[in-house]
């Protein structure tokens, strides 16, 4: 992972404040989506609630701790995330009056999105906070999975489609019941 980063978070065990993702679930496998806000919201609910299902199923597995702690964070990048802790040189009354409407509004949305999920993390940034992860500016969603804080997996989408969305699910739930056999191996 290039670097830790802090995000604002709507749902989960850090709601309503800011935190570091990484940090969260460091060692423990984890999806971790960058997002931009889309007209069709259609697609990206039905992802969400595929990973529901797959975080419902793997958090379940006490016996197998490493990989009962799997997380999906989704991260909406957004200029309108910005604050003056991210931009503490901004003095122009009328703009910061601007920017804490804009996040206002920003914010509203993504309790929407955080409403809608189970156990999915919704989560927004600042796209600089992330520049370091290389983000394809021309996807509107672009994935990590790592374990262990190593990327094992990444892919990045135009356009979110339930082809797209059925192969981020599979992938993971592969690199998921890859580590339970392994586990079941070390056990024998």
């Amino acid at each position: 992972m290039p670097h830790a980063f802090d995000v604002y978070a709507f749902n989960g065990k850090n709601a309503e404040r800011f935190q570091c993702l990484v940090c969260e679930n460091d060692i423990y496998p984890t999806l971790l989506l960058f997002l931009k806000e889309t007209e069709n919201r259609k697609p990206l609910e039905t992802l969400f609630g595929k990973l529901d299902g797959l975080l419902e199923k793997y958090q379940a597995l006490e016996k197998y701790p490493d990989v009962a702690n799997f997380a999906v964070y989704a991260v909406f990048l957004s200029p309108a995330a910005q604050t003056s802790l991210s931009n503490a040189k901004e003095a122009d009354p009328a703009k910061l009056v601007k920017e804490a409407t804009d996040r206002r509004a920003l914010h509203q949305r993504m309790r929407e999105w955080a409403g809608k999920v189970k156990r999915v993390v919704v989560a927004c940034a600042v796209p600089e906070v992330v520049s370091g992860y290389k983000i394809n500016s021309a996807a509107a969603l672009t994935g990590l999975y790592y374990e262990r804080l190593d990327v094992q997996e990444n892919f990045a989408f135009a356009d979110l489609t339930e082809a797209n969305s059925d192969a981020i699910v599979a992938g993971v739930e592969a690199r998921l019941q890859a580590m339970v056999a392994a586990l079941e191996r070390k056990k024998k």
